[in-house]
């Protein structure tokens, strides 16, 4: 079962963790690693980290595989995911470990933590416990940024989102129903009718196109005749057809005109409606918080470059330079040789959770 994101926390950063245990008072030297505010992630502790995410008995084999990349990705994890907590502080709205802990347990939906790490890592995405803790903690401070940015929180958002859908839905049903349709299609006029009259005598559209064929057809057959399943939204950007779809009752058959094209020809659908439903309340929701994140996801990335400005970042020029985007956190660009003689790879994404910043 995979983390399912029922409730939502915007951009949860893949691979994002460090122990606070670790973290030591701000220096400069060549034991550290980086510096965020007051706080120093020192080579030791980056190291002990790294060894275990190797010892951990999920994560260790795909850690090891992944090698010089997994260190790579980790430590720009590291790095971003003290910059949200030191964003999180000089907002004066510091991430608590039972913050965390409130939304893991609604992420994971009853699932344990090591099933859910399992799933991970079957997904490809080694995570050990401190590293989804910390992504945790890292979608909670882009939330916290989305909704300053905003001035609603994101269950408001939804909200609103859900109103906005609902009143489309009534001023236009055809566009939040699925259509499964059996549909063919003719430039005969004539022979559009009659296949139309066949299908509503009764006789399945394949049959009244297998006993009158269009001979224009590449098969000449009932191989013509298809069965799909459309939505209103697909066929947003032709209301003509859409309008017509909508005045064929489901279980009766109708014929759609398309046309003139610029040779001043017309296409005749013939479409048997064999069901027409309507969206439910749930897929509505749905969909509002689809929109919600999307939002809050755009409005919390560009935040998060605002107030990440205000964090004093410093990064040891052995493991890799900090830049800092226009939309999201800074991160690492880590040299091509030395400790770090791979790639990082793309941040893979862990199951039901939405990709990071």
């Amino acid at each position: 079962m995979a983390l399912n994101l029922r409730r939502r926390t915007t951009g949860l950063l893949l691979g994002a963790a460090v122990s606070a245990a670790g973290l030591t008072a701000c220096g400069t030297d060549a034991g550290t690693v980086a510096t965020i505010d007051d706080v120093t992630i020192s080579q030791k502790q980056f190291e002990a980290d790294i060894d275990a995410a190797l010892a951990d008995p999920v994560t260790g084999e795909q850690v090891e595989e992944l090698g010089s990349a997994y260190r790579a990705s980790y430590l720009n994890d590291v790095v971003t995911a003290e910059i949200a907590k030191a964003i999180a502080e000089n907002e004066g709205e510091p991430i608590t470990d039972a913050d965390v802990d409130a939304k893991l347990e609604e992420l994971i939906q009853g699932q344990s933590i090591e099933d859910a790490l399992a799933q991970s890592a079957m997904s490809g995405d080694p995570v050990t416990e401190k590293q989804l803790r910390m992504r945790v903690a890292r979608g909670l401070v882009t939330d916290m940024a989305a909704e300053k940015a905003l001035g609603v929180s994101k269950d408001e958002m939804t909200e609103q989102q859900l109103a906005q859908i609902k009143a489309q839905r009534d001023a236009n049903p055809g566009q939040f129903t699925t259509y499964d349709l059996a549909i063919t299609a003719t430039q005969d006029q004539m022979l559009a009718a009659d296949w139309e009259q066949k299908a509503k005598a009764g006789t399945p559209l394949k049959d009244a196109v297998a006993g009158n064929p269009d001979p224009n057809m590449p098969t000449g057959s009932a191989e013509a005749v298809v069965e799909e399943s459309l939505t209103g939204a697909d066929l947003a950007q032709q209301p003509d057809i859409l309008n017509q779809l909508q005045q064929i009752p489901a279980g009766t058959t109708g014929t759609i005109v398309s046309g003139p094209d610029q040779t001043g020809i017309f296409t005749y659908f013939v479409v048997t409606v064999k069901s027409a439903t309507a969206a439910t309340d749930e897929q509505l929701q749905t969909q509002a918080e689809q929109a919600a994140d999307q939002q809050f996801m755009e409005a919390g990335l560009i935040e998060l470059a605002k107030q990440a400005e205000e964090v004093d970042v410093e990064v040891n020029p052995r493991y890799g330079t900090i830049e800092y985007p226009e939309q999201g956190l800074p991160s690492v660009t880590v040299p091509s040789s030395d400790n770090f003689t791979e790639p990082a790879p793309e941040t893979p994404t862990v199951p039901g959770l939405p990709a990071g910043l």
